[in-house]
C-alpha cells in the first residue's frame, strides 16, 4: 500500500517502522486522592527536578556542537517554568482534577492560546506545549519519556506527530526517516530534520495501516520514499525488490556525487559559479565543508531570537558569529541580521498582532525602530569580523532612506567600538537583500551605497506577483519564473556587475533545475542553499554551458 505525503527533506529509507506513542494516558476528568496542598508541593519537586535535568541535557547538547536541540530544549523549559502555565495547572488542582490532568488541562489552554493568537508560528509552538506536558507528567509518574538516543537497528519513526525534543540527543545514525500524519514544514521537528538530511514525510494522513502492520509483522521492513514523497507498508514480494532496487538507484546516484566534493562548480565553458550554504546554526556548517561548499551565503539568525523569554546578549551571539567564522577558516560568512516579524515572531519583543505582517513591521523596520537591539547585534558581528571572512546582510529594505538609516546606525557603532578600543575589520561589506519589487527597479540606485546584493527570490516573487506562498488557493499563482519577477532579478544582476559589485541569490529558485540555467544565463554566478543541494548543483552546472545559455531568447532583455 502507498501512503502519500509532503515531502520536508529528500532521500529514502528502508526499514522497520517504530511507532512513537505517548506513554501515559491522561484522562482529563480524573480526580485527586492527595489533599491540594500535597498535590502542590509534589509539582513544585518535580518542576524543579525536571528543570535541573532539562538545563543539564541543554548543556550536554552545547558541548557536541547541537545549537538548535539545545536552544529549543530551553525553549521548553522556558514553557515550563512560566507562571501562567503554572498557575493555571494549580488553578485545576484546586478544583479537584489529578495532578495528571490538572498539567494536561494547563497545557492545552496554553496551546489553545498560542492557537488564538492568529499567527502561524506561534500557533505551531501549541504542540511543544503538550509535549512538555507529557514530559513533566511522565517525570511525576516514573514513566520513561519517549527517548530515541539507545537505538539498537535502523528504523523509520512514525507518529501521528512528534515534539522536536524527541530528536535531542537522539542516536541519527540508526533514523533512517520520520514520517508524521500531521506537521508542517514550519514545525520545529521539521526544521531539525531537514538540517539533519533525515528523509521526512508530513502530512500523510492516515497511518493506522502502517500502525497495524508494526504492531502484527514488526520485522516487516517499510520503504520511505521523500524524493517521490510517499511510504510503503504491507509490500508485496515484488514491491519489497522494487523498492530496494529504487533505494539502490539512489543511492548509487548520491555516490557518484561524491567526486563533486572536491570539485569546484564550472559550466563546460569554464564559467565559475559560487555555492554557498544556507544556515540557521553553526553545526550546519561541516555540513557545506563536507560538500565542498564556499561558504555561507545566508546565516538566518532570526532563530538565535525566537522560542526565548529573553533576547540574546551581545556577547552570546559574538559567541556564535566567532565559532562560525573560525569554522569556516576564511571562506565568506554572510550573515543576516535579525529578519523577525511577520511568520517569525520574537515573543521577548512583545510585537503587537498585525492583520497584514508581511507588509507590516518586520526585518531592518524593527532594528532602525528599535536602535539598541539593532546595534547590539551589530556589535557582535563586527567583534566576530577580526576571525573570518565576515560580511552583512540587511533584509527587507524598502527604500533608499532605510538603507542611509543603517549605514548611519553601522558607523555609530563602529565609532563605538573605536572609541573602546575594540577590534573589528574596518572594511566589512554591508549588503542588502533585494526581496521588494521597489530595491529591485532602483537596483542601480542602491548598489551605489551598498557593497553587495543578496536576492531573495521566494519574498520578491511573492511581493512582485502579490501571492501569499503559504496560502494554498494561490500557490497556482506563486511563479519564481514569471517574466515580472526575471525582469527584476535581471535588473538586479546587471546593476552589480555595471558596479563591479558582488550579486548572490538565496531563494529555493537557486536550487531548482528548471531555474538556475537561466540565472547563470542572466550572469549570475553567486548561489546560496540547503547544503544537501550542493552536490546536486555541482553536477548540473558541469552540465550548462554559459555562452549557450547568455544567447537564449529566454531571457529577459536578451
Amino acid at each position: 500500500m502507498r501512503i502519500r505525503g509532503t515531502s520536508v527533506c529528500a532521500g529514502m529509507g528502508l526499514a522497520k517502522a517504530l511507532i512513537v506513542e505517548q506513554p501515559v494516558e491522561v484522562d482529563l476528568d480524573e480526580r485527586e486522592t492527595l489533599t491540594i496542598s500535597e498535590c502542590r508541593q509534589k509539582l513544585s519537586s518535580h518542576l524543579a527536578l525536571l528543570g535541573e535535568e532539562m538545563t543539564s541535557l541543554s548543556a550536554r547538547l552545547l558541548e557536541k556542537g547541537s545549537h538548535d536541540e539545545s536552544e529549543m530544549l530551553m525553549m521548553h523549559l522556558a514553557m515550563l517554568q512560566d507562571d501562567d502555565f503554572q498557575d493555571s495547572i494549580c488553578s485545576h488542582i484546586e478544583k479537584g482534577y489529578s495532578l495528571a490532568a490538572s498539567i494536561m488541562r494547563g497545557a492545552k489552554e496554553m496551546g489553545q492560546l498560542l492557537i488564538d493568537s492568529g499567527d502561524a508560528y506561534m500557533a505551531e509552538r501549541a504542540g511543544d506545549a503538550e509535549d512538555i506536558a507529557f514530559r513533566l507528567i511522565c517525570h511525576i509518574k516514573a514513566v520513561p519519556f519517549p527517548s530515541l538516543s539507545c537505538l539498537k537497528e535502523p528504523v523509520i519513526v512514525a507518529a501521528d506527530d512528534i515534539a522536536a525534543s524527541l530528536l535531542m540527543g537522539a542516536d541519527y545514525g540508526h533514523i533512517h526517516g520520520i514520517v508524521l500524519s500531521k506537521g508542517s514544514k514550519t514545525a520545529h521537528i521539521s526544521i531539525l530534520a531537514a538540517s539533519l538530511e533525515i528523509p521526512m514525510l508530513i502530512n500523510c494522513g492516515d497511518l493506522s495501516v502502517l500502525y497495524d502492520q508494526a504492531r502484527e509483522h514488526p520485522d516487516e521492513c517499510i520503504f520511505l520514499n521523500a524524493v517521490d514523497s510517499c511510504l510503503s507498508c504491507r509490500m508485496s514480494d515484488e514491491e519489497k525488490e522494487a523498492a530496494v532496487k529504487t533505494k539502490i538507484a539512489y543511492e548509487a546516484e548520491r555516490a557518484a556525487l561524491e567526486k563533486y566534493r572536491t570539485v569546484e562548480a564550472k559550466t563546460k565553458d569554464g564559467r565559475r559559479i559560487y555555492i554557498n550554504g544556507n544556515i540557521v546554526e553553526t553545526q550546519v556548517i561541516s555540513n557545506i565543508l563536507k560538500y565542498g561548499g564556499d561558504g555561507v551565503g545566508l546565516f538566518r539568525t532570526e532563530f538565535m531570537f525566537m522560542n526565548r523569554k529573553t533576547l540574546p546578549s551581545e556577547d552570546e551571539q559574538y559567541a556564535v558569529y566567532h565559532a562560525a567564522a573560525k569554522k569556516l577558516n576564511g571562506k565568506p560568512l554572510v550573515i543576516r541580521t535579525m529578519d523577525i516579524g511577520a511568520d517569525k515572531p520574537v515573543e521577548a519583543l512583545h510585537l503587537d498582532h498585525e492583520e497584514n505582517p508581511f507588509l507590516g513591521y518586520r526585518a531592518i523596520r524593527i532594528c532602525l525602530g528599535n536602535q539598541e537591539l539593532f546595534k547590539t547585534q551589530l556589535r557582535a558581528i563586527l567583534r566576530a569580523s577580526v576571525f573570518g571572512n565576515v560580511r552583512i546582510l540587511v533584509p527587507m529594505i524598502s527604500s533608499m532612506h532605510e538603507l542611509d538609516q543603517t549605514i548611519e546606525v553601522l558607523e555609530s557603532v563602529k565609532t563605538d567600538l573605536n572609541r573602546e578600543g575594540m577590534a573589528y575589520d574596518k572594511n566589512i561589506p554591508l549588503g542588502i537583500m533585494i526581496e521588494i519589487p521597489s530595491t529591485a527597479i532602483l537596483a542601480g540606485d542602491f548598489i551605489r551605497k551598498a557593497d553587495f546584493f543578496s536576492i531573495g527570490s521566494n519574498d520578491l516573487t511573492q511581493y512582485t506577483l502579490a501571492v501569499d506562498r503559504m496560502n494554498e488557493k494561490v500557490q497556482y499563482l506563486y511563479n519564481s519564473l514569471d517574466p515580472a519577477v526575471l525582469h527584476l532579478i535581471r535588473n538586479t544582476i546587471d546593476a552589480c556587475a555595471g558596479a563591479g559589485k558582488y550579486c548572490s541569490l538565496c531563494g529555493e529558485m537557486a536550487a531548482e533545475a528548471g531555474s538556475l540555467p537561466i540565472l547563470i544565463g542572466m550572469g549570475l554566478v553567486n548561489i546560496s542553499v540547503n547544503p544537501a543541494s550542493i552536490l546536486p548543483l555541482k553536477r548540473l552546472i558541469e552540465s550548462l554551458n554559459y555562452e549557450e545559455l547568455r544567447k537564449s531568447e529566454a531571457l529577459p532583455f536578451a
